[in-house]
């Protein structure tokens, strides 16, 4: 499986914002490229736990590396960090520690259990400095052996310690989820099964089986467990299901979809759900009285369409004194946001559409027309701009004035002059074009190369000294047929 594209809003404080920005690919093995952070598509939407939603927000981006497909994000702290540390799970079975401050990982841990498809933090509960709020100190992985990882956290140490590891079951496991109460944990996965866990002692509770066929069960994708126990799982026959979470009875099942579902979310007065997946309708279900016995039932209600294309992640945000907030993310490139209060009577709010920032800049000197330089992950790529025709006076524009949304005939068309593709595996986090469009510099995480651009339309180098090392393999080589 390709990579997936990795960006953090960052509030104008500094703080991180709420959500990540990624391509995301579980359940079909397609190209989507560096769950890593490239510019591609898709979400991953990770609640953060204090932090209030603004208006108006910067844009970081944290550079990855081939091979690093990012499955799950999540927040955590330790009694004694000043602040929320961001953990991320990726497809290779490695646990990332991102430092928001340096851009990078500053920690990896492997799960020695494969893959890792899901990564939840544990309910957070209430600290003492008010000013950070909460403490989440530890984290769950969902991973490829069938087991669920369990790791704690410790202030002021990089990276996230191994505690423990579940009883394997069979097949893969795709989604977690904490009961509130951050005790017990439930997980599902392509056995078409939900799995209660005692997180002390390490046992199993119950095991609950959702599909209605035992020859060929669904993979449950998508899990949640709302304040009263209730488990809502979503699974790939398209189905929501409500289950009690003490008896494993099921409460209600809402055939709303007509392809997996991949992602359910509760409000956090647990009387609402909304869920969504490859059928990109964004569904909501309210907890509702029985008109015969009182008893509360489920119901489905209305539903959404502003996505094109999957939707993989759901995250509600919550704000104080505000109305809380749906976010929802896909295949599209979207980040759609919802106020639940007025879910029904009003239109989402589309984000944006591609939040990263591109690396772009614009030669202003030189004598010919100005040169572009575009990047994107290894690629570095300069255009040389268009003329456009000289206008004849009397003619609209003519007299140096010129509005927007005039047509121009051009002189010259633009023209590609050099692609530059670096070697290794750091995506190009940096990269500035001289003012006369004569060299680039560009950087990674691990070297700094500087090209001068000559008459050639192709440059694959493996850094910026390596015309210099062949010349001086030549030299040796000569040197030694002398000899």
């Amino acid at each position: 499986m390709p990579s997936l594209s990795c960006q953090i809003s960052m509030r104008m404080d500094g703080t991180p914002f709420e959500v990540l920005y990624g391509r995301l690919c579980l359940h079909r093995a397609i190209a989507a490229g560096s769950r890593c952070w490239k510019h591609t598509q898709c979400c991953i939407n990770a609640r953060f736990p204090t932090a209030p939603v603004t208006a108006a927000f910067a844009l970081q981006r944290i550079p990855g590396s081939d091979g690093s497909e990012i499955t799950s994000v999540a927040w955590a702290r330790a009694t004694g960090d000043t602040h929320w540390r961001l953990f991320a799970s990726t497809l290779g079975g490695s646990l990332l520690e991102l430092s928001c401050q340096q851009l990078q990982p500053i920690a990896v841990t492997d799960s020695f259990g494969g893959a890792i498809w899901c990564l939840r933090p544990a309910p957070s509960t209430r600290s003492n400095n008010s000013s950070t709020g909460g403490l989440a100190t530890q984290l769950a992985a969902a991973c490829g052996d069938g087991s669920v990882k369990l790791y704690s956290i410790h202030a002021h140490v990089p990276g996230a310690e191994y505690v423990r590891s579940l009883p394997c079951v069979e097949g893969n496991v795709l989604a977690l989820a904490w009961h509130p109460d951050g005790h017990s944990l439930v997980s599902s996965g392509s056995d078409g099964c939900i799995h209660c866990w005692d997180v002390r002692q390490g046992t199993e509770l119950q095991r609950i089986t959702v599909g209605t066929s035992s020859t060929s069960p669904p993979c449950v994708w998508s899990l949640t467990v709302l304040r009263d126990g209730t488990i809502v799982s979503g699974d790939g026959e398209g189905a929501v299901q409500f289950w009690d979470g003490r008896f494993g009875t099921l409460l209600s099942r809402q055939q709303q979809f007509a392809a997996d579902v991949l992602a359910v979310v509760g409000s956090p007065d647990g009387k609402s759900v909304w869920a969504s997946g490859v059928d990109p309708r964004v569904a909501t279900f309210h907890m509702v009285p029985d008109k015969t016995t009182g008893a509360p039932i489920w119901i489905y209600v209305d539903r959404k369409q502003p996505h094109t294309h999957d939707v993989r992640s759901l995250a509600v945000l919550e704000r104080p004194d505000v109305q809380p907030l749906l976010v929802s993310g896909g295949n599209d490139g979207q980040l759609v946001l919802y106020n639940l209060d007025r879910f029904l009577k009003e239109h989402p709010t589309r984000q944006s559409k591609t939040p990263q920032r591109p690396l772009l800049q614009l030669s202003t000197g030189g004598g010919d027309a100005p040169r572009l330089m575009a990047v994107q992950q290894h690629t570095i790529n300069i255009w040389q701009l268009g003329t456009a025709v000289v206008q004849q006076p009397g003619m609209p524009g003519s007299a140096g004035q010129h509005y927007e949304g005039d047509h121009w005939d051009l002189a010259a068309l633009p023209t590609h002059l050099a692609s530059i593709t670096t070697n290794g595996n750091h995506h190009i986090i940096a990269a500035a074009l001289a003012r006369d469009g004569s060299a680039v510099a560009a950087a990674d995480r691990s070297k700094l190369r500087i090209f001068r651009l000559s008459g050639g339309s192709h440059v694959n180098p493996e850094d910026s000294n390596t015309q210099q090392q062949q010349q001086q393999q030549q030299q040796q080589q000569q040197q030694q047929q002398q000899q």
